[in-house]
């Protein structure tokens, strides 16, 4: 045998190396990218929203508020409806006084019509009422000002806006539609004191995409005071849906607000209770950061 031909032999043997190698390589860095290792806290989780069913809601509102055109509303009703106008006109002029005795006559009235009439009509006042609200925020985009139907259905939206930062630099509005209409049908339904009222109660993906809206908007002067604000929002937020990490949520703040040890607890919760899934590498990424803040124990 010649020496070419040796060598062809032996070289069969390593054919394809270079694939094997790439798997190989491929194998380590996805075995090394699977290992912990410290990340300073910073991503705070969001409630994860499905807008097809955002989507259904919206248009079932446009419908019942079309319903509510064509059928006259009861007088009971259209009261609730005025009553909820002059809570908002109330809270637009300062008025608090007047904004509290709107809002109580609204509540006892709401509960009337509720156990005389059902839900139903108050479906369909608040559908008209939420078709309207957007209406209104339709013509503060385009006109950069207040109105009375604004101030009546929104109460003080513009002013809280531009504390919450709903509003960009160029003064001009950051929430996109679906986040108005839930802003407004859950605070609707609160203010008339209607959310155990299981037909009026808002869906789970409507209190998560308005959590969810808090949380990206919290307002504050600072970003302490953003953080802060996002840690009041998450017991109510968690006690809605049973599927937000709610410690891994609390260990990111209390982290970014300096309270390592009690980060360190969150977190530890977080992972007992979820061993293995989306977050469990990032939750023990952040341990690993925190447990280099604290000093060394004597």
């Amino acid at each position: 045998m010649s020496g070419s031909q040796a060598t062809a032999g032996i070289a069969r043997h390593f054919e394809g190396w270079q694939l094997g190698l790439l798997a190989v390589g491929v194998a380590a860095g996805a075995l090394w990218l699977g290992l912990p290792r410290p990340v300073e806290p910073g991503l705070v989780p969001l409630p994860e929203v499905d807008r097809v069913v955002i989507g259904r809601a919206r248009r079932e509102e446009a419908e019942r508020a079309r319903e509510a055109e064509r059928t006259r509303l009861p007088l009971p009703v259209r009261a609730v409806g005025e009553l909820f106008r002059r809570h908002g006109a109330c809270v637009a002029a300062q008025n608090a006084r007047c904004a509290r005795e709107a809002r109580e006559d609204a509540r006892q009235l709401a509960a009337t019509v509720v156990h005389e009439q059902g839900a139903a009509p108050l479906e369909r006042l608040r559908a008209a009422q939420t078709e309207l609200f957007l209406d209104a925020v339709r013509g503060l985009r385009a006109k950069a000002r207040q109105s009375r139907e604004l101030d009546e259905l929104g109460g003080n939206f513009a002013q809280k806006g531009e504390s919450m930062g709903w509003f960009d630099a160029r003064g001009r509005l950051a929430l996109n539609e679906d986040e108005l209409f839930v802003l407004f049908r859950v605070r609707w339904t609160e203010l008339l004191g209607l959310l155990k009222t299981l037909q009026l109660r808002p869906r789970l993906d409507e209190f998560r995409l308005y959590y969810r809206v808090q949380l990206e908007h919290p307002g504050g002067a600072s970003l302490r005071d953003q953080d802060e604000r996002r840690l009041s929002y998450l017991s109510a937020l968690a006690a809605i849906d049973g599927e937000f990490p709610r410690a891994l949520a609390e260990g990111v703040l209390l982290a970014r607000l300096g309270r390592s040890e009690q980060a360190l607890s969150a977190l530890s919760s977080h992972l007992a209770a979820h061993p293995d899934g989306p977050w469990t590498l990032r939750a023990k990424n952040y341990q690993l950061a925190l447990l280099a803040r604290l000093p060394p124990r004597e």
